[in-house]
């Protein structure tokens, strides 16, 4: 689903209102992105995959020698380490939390598997689902 702010005849005063989401991106500022669970799973999957940045540098993120643990699970380079929990193999993502949403993507570089959950409210625990996701794509990618 796309969102789009609405033109000007749409709006009352003449002017142009953006989407909650969008406000909520741009307040939150790094922490904060708008995007469909298509395109965050594409991102996941170019991103995780060595299709952006050089494998070296993947591989320092996805290393569990990162700076520690966040929710219980190692935390590599601003990527949280989901292997063998969340996916049947090594599996990466994060979690984002905010008010009012909730979001989850884990994506398994070596099988053609990528997962992002998004789910209204905050605080959600989505490892069930995605978990639940990632056994439904194991089946199809076979």
């Amino acid at each position: 689903r796309t969102l789009a702010a609405p033109g000007p005849d749409e709006d009352a005063g003449g002017g142009v209102s953006a989407p909650p989401r969008a406000l909520a991106a741009v307040a939150s500022g790094a922490t904060g992105l708008t995007a469909d669970a298509a395109d965050l799973a594409r991102w996941g999957w170019v991103l995780y995959g060595a299709r952006v940045l050089p494998p070296p540098a993947v591989a320092a993120m996805t290393s569990a020698a990162g700076p520690g643990r966040i929710e219980q699970r190692p935390y590599g380079l601003g990527t949280m380490l989901y292997s063998r929990t969340i996916a049947t193999g090594d599996a990466y993502g994060h979690v984002g939390r905010e008010p009012g949403w909730t979001s989850l993507l884990v994506v398994q570089p070596d099988r053609p598997v990528a997962v992002a959950v998004l789910a209204v409210g905050g605080d959600r625990d989505l490892g069930d689902v995605t978990r639940a996701l990632f056994l439904a794509a194991d089946h199809l990618t076979r």
